[in-house]
């Protein structure tokens, strides 16, 4: 019984001196996925291996788009249109000008949100559910500096 336990303890100890060695620095390059090199069937195919593009693919450009950055040209269209649509007697006014006044209120422009809500709150056709989703956005805003 004596000699089984040794016989364990030994083969433990032999079997953790190798995983031990592993993580020492000698062995920095050692992937364990290369132990199963034998299942790979594919024929590596021979010659060297580089990028294909380097410089990034061509005809688009690397990083955020242009278009993307605050106070682009198409963001400045988009405000104009949005604008536009919130003209008086515009079919989609009560929309826009909620839409205008959340836009407003995530850029803490308070005086644009402002200037929306009260748009809605005086407009005699704003439904009833929109204008109160107005005045719920009304009291988060800030009060007015009194001068």
């Amino acid at each position: 019984m004596r000699r089984s336990q040794r016989l364990i303890a030994t083969a433990v100890v032999i079997a953790l001196s190798g995983v031990l060695a592993g993580c020492a620095g000698g062995m920095s390059s050692f992937d364990p996925s290369d132990l199963l090199d034998f299942l790979d069937t594919k024929k590596k195919l021979p010659g060297e291996r580089k990028p294909v593009f380097p410089e990034g693919v061509p005809g688009l450009e690397q990083g955020v788009p242009k278009d993307l950055y605050k106070g682009s040209r198409q963001e400045q269209m988009d405000q104009q249109n949005a604008e536009a649509a919130a003209a008086p007697g515009a079919t989609f006014r009560h929309s826009a000008r909620e839409l205008l006044a959340l836009s407003a209120w995530r850029a803490n422009d308070t005086s644009a949100a402002r200037q929306w809500l009260d748009m809605i709150a005086n407009d005699g056709q704003t439904p009833p559910s929109m204008r109160s989703r107005a005045e719920a956005l009304q009291a988060l805003l800030p009060p007015v500096a009194k001068s």
